[in-house]
């Protein structure tokens, strides 16, 4: 089966919170046929029509048959991706959001298996075979000890327990993702609850030290807030995050600071940076030395540095290049240097003096050489 731009947008959207950021008639078209045909939701527009908010909501269903057609019809889901962000007008992300959710999603999909029509499969899977599924080292991050993160150094120290069995008996069900508007969401009692739809969470903007959520049901099946735990992912684009970990990052991601617990909680979280741009591909075990907040915590925390398929089984050697566009589509403000001569894209930089590390952004009017001089 072969599926048009439209139904393929369709189907991602029903797995990853994908906005419109129409500014022109064209766009505005190609949304509204979303709505019109493909069960995207318009929560507002305007007496003119000239400005919609449009939205396709957490549905499970949707997204389980999202899976099925997909999957079904051998789509490839990364190229999908990259055709739908050059394709539509649809917000990028600030630094690889939609890159890390789709590296989840593809990982959750191997981890439950196909989808069965007729004999449908358990659609929730293990802690450790999401892991497994995500990470070409799976038994590095299996026999990860974790950390008591007391509120100074010496309350501090390692667990002797390994991931793989703390989080045996750990559930996932998370078949799509979910764009949250308020901070107050990402709370344990939230979580329980789009645990039960099967959804993770996209942090709202500048939401302090995470960008996504997936809720973890810690033991058996009894759906509880006390029973909850969480997978919190921070994602980076930027060079600068390389090959070592950074602890500042994962101090951030402090359990109470960022509102998953409110309260005194003995269940451990995983905490992951993906260190999407890292030249050098590295998969690091990290440990905290303190707790940000003044509260002890339990956790296990990864460093995943690099878009590579040494680092991530989604991506394969087939396919790195098609991720490595993908990453490149993350940084939103290179699209006004495209699709232009390299003579007119020369002028476009040098009109825009200062705005970025090449040299043609200053050297019509400063020798960077001279910037050595002054040290």
């Amino acid at each position: 089966m072969d599926l048009t731009k439209h139904q393929k947008l369709a189907c991602l959207s029903q797995r990853l919170p994908i906005e419109f950021n129409s500014t022109n008639y064209v766009d505005q078209e190609k949304e509204l046929q979303q709505v019109e045909g493909h069960v995207r939701v318009c929560l507002k527009a305007n007496a003119g029509f000239d400005k919609l908010v449009t939205v396709s909501p957490s549905e499970p269903i949707l997204s389980e048959a999202a899976y099925f057609i997909m999957s079904s019809s051998k789509i490839d889901i990364p190229a999908t991706l990259f055709n739908t962000l050059d394709g539509f007008s649809v917000h990028k992300g600030d630094q690889g959001e939609l890159l890390g959710m789709l590296l989840l999603v593809i990982a959750r999909d191997k981890a439950v298996g196909p989808p069965m029509w007729f004999s449908p499969q358990k659609r929730w899977c293990s802690v450790p075979d999401f892991l497994s599924n995500l990470f070409h080292q799976p038994e590095k991050v299996l026999a990860a000890k974790g950390q008591f993160v007391g509120c100074a150094p010496q309350e501090s120290y390692q667990l002797d327990e390994e991931l793989q069995s703390t989080f045996a008996d750990s559930k996932i069900y998370c078949s799509h993702f979910v764009k949250v508007h308020q901070r107050g969401c990402v709370n344990a009692s939230y979580l329980m609850i789009l645990l039960a739809r099967g959804a993770g969470i996209l942090c709202a903007n500048n939401h302090p030290g995470i960008d996504i959520v997936i809720p973890v049901l810690f033991k058996g099946t009894r759906l509880a807030v006390d029973n909850i735990g969480a997978m919190s992912i921070q994602i980076k684009n930027d060079p600068k995050y390389g090959h070592k970990p950074d602890l500042a990052l994962f101090k951030q991601m402090d359990p109470y600071q960022t509102g998953i617990f409110t309260e005194e909680c003995d269940i451990p979280i995983i905490r992951i940076v993906f260190a999407l741009a890292a030249a050098i591909p590295s998969l690091e075990i990290v440990h905290v030395p303190e707790s940000s907040s003044g509260k002890n915590y339990k956790t296990y925390d990864i460093w995943a540095a690099g878009l590579s398929p040494e680092i991530f089984t989604p991506i394969t050697r087939q396919n790195k290049d098609t991720w490595d566009a993908l990453l490149d589509a993350s940084y939103s403000w290179r699209d006004t240097y495209k699709d232009a001569s390299c003579e007119e894209l020369e002028l476009r930089k040098m009109e825009n003096p200062g705005a970025a590390l090449e040299d043609v952004y200053w050297n019509n009017w400063w020798d960077k050489s001279a910037m050595f001089k002054l040290q």
